[in-house]
């Protein structure tokens, strides 16, 4: 999933890269911190302000623009980013909640067959 970045972006941190290539790809800032960080016992509200925290880092603003723009060194997977948002999504959903017990199994599933499980 990770790519190549470009020379100023390596004053960032894995997970701080890994955050940023997931706003490039289209994810929201939500979206893209549990992606690249482990949130899932934070509280939802928690991660939204640490979210948009990172999202104002100025090395993040920068990565983010030049991923955008397609910087010559990096070499965007669009499919990579995609497949991970899916992923993300059933977890969500098998960890929801407000989701339903066969709503959840389905997400459980689906994730499985994704993950080559069965």
């Amino acid at each position: 999933m990770f790519t190549e970045r470009c020379l100023f972006s390596m004053k960032l941190t894995a997970k701080q890269s890994a955050f940023a290539d997931l706003i490039a790809g289209g994810l929201n800032q939500t979206q893209a911190y549990r992606g690249a960080y482990n949130a899932q016992n934070m509280n939802p509200n928690s991660t939204k302000v640490e979210a948009c925290k990172l999202a104002k880092h100025p090395e993040v603003v920068r990565t983010v623009k030049a991923l955008r723009k397609g910087c010559p060194s990096t070499k965007r997977v669009v499919a990579d980013l995609h497949d991970e948002w899916v992923r993300m999504r059933l977890m969500d959903l098998a960890e929801s909640p407000y989701a339903t017990s066969s709503i959840k199994l389905s997400a459980l599933e689906l994730l499985g067959k994704n993950l080559g499980m069965f």
